[in-house]
């Protein structure tokens, strides 16, 4: 088994843990806008960030005029839009068979266009994979990208977010025998970081002073995880109710897990926040013995 490199974890106060190795995800992030209008990209976005950073985000977009509509637009460079037949002619027959999951074809393009439903790590596999091309995005650049997207209050955030999973086979719990895939208790654990951690940096739930309560914990495993290759998930967050400052005060949450291109599990986190000083009142209740 080959030990993954030890990235950058998340800061284990956002998941609500004490000590730094019981942190399972990184490159927390939200979701990438495929496509972001030229009058947002043009003259809102310089306006909310500094030069280096419009710079840097101005070098993975391409400005394009969609054949379906006049206003034209800025397309993620990763985004698959020019896809040709005679490329994909090219696939043999599992590779097709993938492929027609991810895309369509468009008649009016003559290309093939993304699924509505594509994911960003479906799209990454489909391309590095099945397509073979070079010069993706990598998830460094996908997380700096992301950050600085998420200062720009014009732009239309995407409602959903990604995370890496870190599985460290060291780990005295989750490896305290030797296994060769990753154990669904971790991904269960990791998914409820995934969420609590949605909670605070996208909901903006206070990390102070306020306490999480898991309310809802539910998964679907379809095959065996493997230690050797890369797990994402990709978060939807629904059903969410605001307290009323303005912050997330309970939400569900459909983590679907991702290796190799495919879907590999789901799970449906769900939980509420509370206010530190209701929670002590809580626990310090006593019932008697006997008492009505």
């Amino acid at each position: 088994m080959q030990q993954q490199k030890m990235p950058q974890l998340l800061d284990q106060g956002l998941v609500h843990k004490t000590r730094q190795e019981n942190v399972h995800i990184y490159n927390l992030r939200r979701t990438l806008c495929r496509k972001i209008k030229a009058s947002v990209f043009e003259n809102e976005m310089p306006l909310s960030l500094t030069e280096n950073e419009y710079n840097y985000v101005s070098g993975f977009y391409k400005k394009k005029i969609p054949h379906n509509s006049p206003d034209p637009v800025y397309i993620l460079r990763q985004d698959s839009d020019d896809i040709t037949p005679t490329e994909v002619a090219k696939l043999s027959k599992p590779e097709w068979d993938y492929f027609n999951t991810c895309y369509v074809f468009d008649p009016e393009t003559q290309k093939y266009v993304p699924k509505p439903e594509l994911t960003e790590p479906e799209e990454q596999w489909c391309a590095q994979n099945i397509l073979k091309r070079n010069n993706l995005i990598g998830d460094d650049d996908k997380k700096q990208l992301a950050g600085i997207l998420e200062k720009v209050n014009a732009l239309e955030k995407q409602n959903a977010f990604i995370a890496n999973l870190y599985a460290n086979p060291r780990h005295p719990y989750f490896f305290e025998h030797k296994l060769d895939h990753v154990p669904g208790l971790l991904l269960l654990e990791a998914s409820r970081q995934v969420g609590v951690a949605g909670f605070h940096l996208y909901g903006k739930v206070p990390t102070k002073g306020t306490c999480m309560m898991l309310t809802e914990l539910a998964a679907n495993f379809h095959n065996y995880v493997e230690l050797d290759f890369p797990v994402n998930f990709v978060v939807q967050p629904h059903d969410v109710k605001l307290h009323k400052k303005g912050y997330w005060l309970a939400a569900k949450m459909d983590a679907l897990i991702f290796q190799k291109g495919l879907k590999v599990a789901e799970v449906r986190v769900a939980g509420s926040c509370i206010n530190q000083k209701t929670l002590n009142r809580i626990r310090a209740r006593k019932v008697s013995h006997g008492e009505n």
